[in-house]
């Protein structure tokens, strides 16, 4: 699972890395779905748009993606502007389970 910003500022990009990730990695962890597995900056392979992405390993796609939402809205992480998508761990195809409504990147959701 990955949950996608478009990114802003150093300052903020570092703040909201840290700040989402312990949310999103207690909220999987309260719930026994999984764990928060790391993060990128960079650009987008489609377009090349600058984002953040912050991974996590989860034992149940929706049931993840459903928390993460969950968790960033309690820690008040940007939720709006946060894509969020999952895939199987042998598959190449992202499903998006909630995309952003503000901040919007455009074409379609990839790394």
């Amino acid at each position: 699972m990955v949950v996608q910003y478009p990114t802003q500022t150093k300052r903020r990009d570092d703040w909201l890395i840290d700040h989402a990730s312990e949310w999103l990695g207690s909220v999987l962890a309260e719930r026994g779905l999984g764990h928060v597995d790391g993060h990128d900056r960079g650009k987008r392979i489609s377009d090349g748009a600058l984002v953040v992405n912050i991974f996590a390993r989860v034992s149940d796609a929706e049931a993840g993606c459903t928390a993460a939402m969950s968790a960033l809205r309690q820690g008040r992480a940007d939720e709006r502007r946060a894509t969020i998508a999952h895939r199987a761990d042998d598959g190449d195809t992202w499903t998006v389970r909630y995309a952003r409504t503000s901040g919007r990147l455009p074409g379609e959701f990839s790394l």
